[in-house]
């Protein structure tokens, strides 16, 4: 991150600037609030900064490896120097922190990254299963010192698509909700729109009720 000459070298600007590089293509449905607006700062997202924050605040600057991230098409790879300071059961578990860094975990939990202490772990677990259905990769290398991190952005055998999956968030906060509303606020056509509810009716994952001045409902 210092090739364009602006990075001033402190761990701040080196977190802001991973984090807005890992975050630019992350192949997630965006969230959508109760106003139908998006929330870009998806469970997904929060995982991806606990991962980040986890290596900062945990690293052994001493160490000869420090902070390695790997950004692949499918996987963001995190590994910091520093083994575990408390076993990693109990850091999946959750309840539990003993940082590093402590001035780095204040400083950071101060300006509003941090969800809580303790958390981190346990909140990169749910989130890569209840949205990949994979468990992340998180191990140590005690011949190395180093904790490694993996996080695989893989398909659910049974996920839907992204622009059907929106249409159901959509539903789900104004069953009476037009097409044409759909499609402003997915940012696609009307008649993709057409296109992904036709089969989703057919699946039979959702239905008219009430004809044209009716409602949607969801079968779910």
């Amino acid at each position: 991150v210092t090739g364009d000459g602006m990075w001033v070298g402190n761990l701040y600007n080196y977190f802001t600037k991973v984090m807005s590089r890992l975050m630019s293509d992350v192949n997630n449905p965006y969230d959508i609030g109760s106003n139908l607006k998006r929330i870009e700062n998806t469970d997904v997202h929060k995982a991806i900064r606990e991962s980040v924050l986890n290596a900062v605040i945990h690293t052994d600057y001493l160490g000869k490896d420090g902070i390695t991230i790997v950004k692949r098409p499918n996987e963001i790879e995190i590994s910091n120097s520093g083994l575990f300071r408390i076993p990693l059961e109990v850091a999946e578990r959750g309840g539990e922190s003993d940082p590093r860094n402590k001035v780095l975990a204040k400083m950071f939990s101060m300006i509003g990254y941090v969800e809580r202490a303790g958390v981190g772990v346990n909140l990169i677990m749910r989130t890569w299963k209840n949205h990949f259905n994979t468990i992340p990769g998180i191990e140590e290398d005690t011949k190395k010192g180093l904790v490694r991190i993996s996080l695989k952005f893989t398909k659910k055998s049974n996920e839907i698509s992204d622009v059907s999956q929106s249409i159901l968030d959509l539903i789900e906060n104004n069953p009476g909700i037009p097409i044409v509303d759909m499609a402003t606020h997915i940012g696609v056509s009307t008649s993709t729109i057409s296109n992904h509810i036709k089969s989703l009716r057919i699946a039979g994952i959702i239905e008219r009720v009430g004809g044209t001045r009716g409602r949607w409902k969801i079968n779910l």
